[in-house]
């Protein structure tokens, strides 16, 4: 686990993005960076719509992402992170990504790094606040960052050996677009990840035959139980 601080500003200042359904986590990043002239807050949003708009308008060098926002003002589902972050990452590859959320599920944490994030922060871990800056300028030059209860997290054993592995990139990006879009079609589904209605349906059987599952419902849920997709019903 990379854990380096730059002592060093950036010539340049660091364009941040901040995606937080709570105001008062995005007030306080206005607390943070507002009186440091290398970095500048160019994108806050409540919900994943509104984000992705602002990218559009304001590219960023790196995104403080929470777990918890929702879809959008209209579906208040968590965004379906799995799925968000590689086609962030495809559209804005030097994007640096830190993902925020108040649990430390050692599956979660690990299934959104190799989705692309490059840090994992658990919102109790306040002693990170006053170094944010720093943390910033290290994920941007590459380097990664758990914070101290996400590294805690992660050292523990696996009581359930197997589990992580039970589901693939792809499968687990299919279910996240079913939990974060309860209605969807396959063919909704399969528009949105880019593939065939077919591929889509196979991913998903496939899925839900991994998980022991019959349905679309029980095949999130179960998901979300053994900690391979963060908990959707989860409020922050």
């Amino acid at each position: 686990m990379t854990r380096r601080f730059s002592g060093q500003h950036p010539q340049t200042p660091l364009r941040v993005a901040a995606l937080d359904s709570a105001q008062g986590i995005l007030d306080g990043y206005h607390f943070r960076f507002d009186p440091l002239p290398h970095i500048n807050l160019v994108v806050e949003a409540r919900c994943a719509a509104d984000f992705e708009a602002g990218l559009e308008r304001s590219p960023a060098d790196v995104a403080l992402m929470a777990l918890s926002a929702p879809v959008s003002t209209t579906n208040p589902s968590a965004y379906p992170a799995l799925h968000t972050l590689p086609r962030l990452l495809e559209r804005y590859p030097q994007l640096a990504i830190l993902i925020f959320s108040s649990q430390a599920d050692p599956r979660q944490i690990q299934a959104v790094m190799e989705a692309g994030a490059r840090g994992y922060i658990v919102k109790d871990d306040g002693q990170i606040y006053p170094v944010l800056a720093q943390l910033l300028a290290t994920v941007h030059q590459g380097g990664t960052y758990y914070s101290p209860t996400a590294q805690t997290a992660l050292r523990q054993v696996d009581a359930r050996p197997g589990v992580r592995g039970l589901l693939t990139q792809r499968q687990l990006q299919a279910l996240s677009l079913c939990a974060a879009y309860p209605n969807y079609s396959i063919r909704d589904v399969a528009r949105v990840m880019g593939v065939s209605p077919s591929t889509a349906r196979n991913q998903l059987s496939q899925a839900y035959q991994r998980l022991e599952v019959a349905t679309r419902h029980e095949a999130v849920l179960r998901a979300e139980k053994l900690g391979l997709l963060p908990n959707n019903r989860y409020i922050e």
